[in-house]
């Protein structure tokens, strides 16, 4: 059920349109999702002859020493331990990295003047935004 529709003019969507706010009551039934981290390996570590082999080794040692059980979801479980407990140890994990190198002071400033220029027009009021902003003489 839909509760309250407004129009904001004051967020920057950066267009020429406002920003919609509809508030909807609606009942969802909520789940727990267990969240999993994935793992980022440093594959690199896999060219070096030396890792591989402790990998390799490491990864036949656990599953050796291992037990034949005929359920399948339990001889799944202990392959994934040992070759997630083989690479954690050779392997090792990657760092995350950031993607956003572009984003720098000169863009943060340029955003704030943008945004200072817009709300000045919505407070004057003379007309729609494109008409009055203007490019920052350089």
């Amino acid at each position: 059920m839909i509760q309250d529709v407004r129009t904001l003019r004051g967020p920057n969507c950066d267009t020429d349109h406002f920003l919609v706010k509809v508030i909807v009551k609606q009942k969802l039934i909520t789940t727990q999702k267990e969240f999993v981290k994935k793992l980022i390996w440093n594959i690199s570590n896999l060219q070096n002859p030396e890792k591989l082999g402790a990998y390799n080794k490491r990864v036949n040692d656990r599953l050796g020493n291992q037990e034949e059980i005929q359920n399948v979801d339990q001889d799944w479980q202990n392959i994934k331990t040992a070759i997630l407990e083989a690479a954690k140890e050779t392997i090792q994990t990657q760092p995350r990295t950031t993607y956003n190198d572009w984003w720098d002071e000169e863009c943060k400033e340029a955003i704030k003047e943008k945004n200072i220029v817009r709300k000045k027009v919505f407070k004057e009021e003379l007309g729609l935004p494109k008409k009055n902003m203007r490019k920052k003489d350089v």
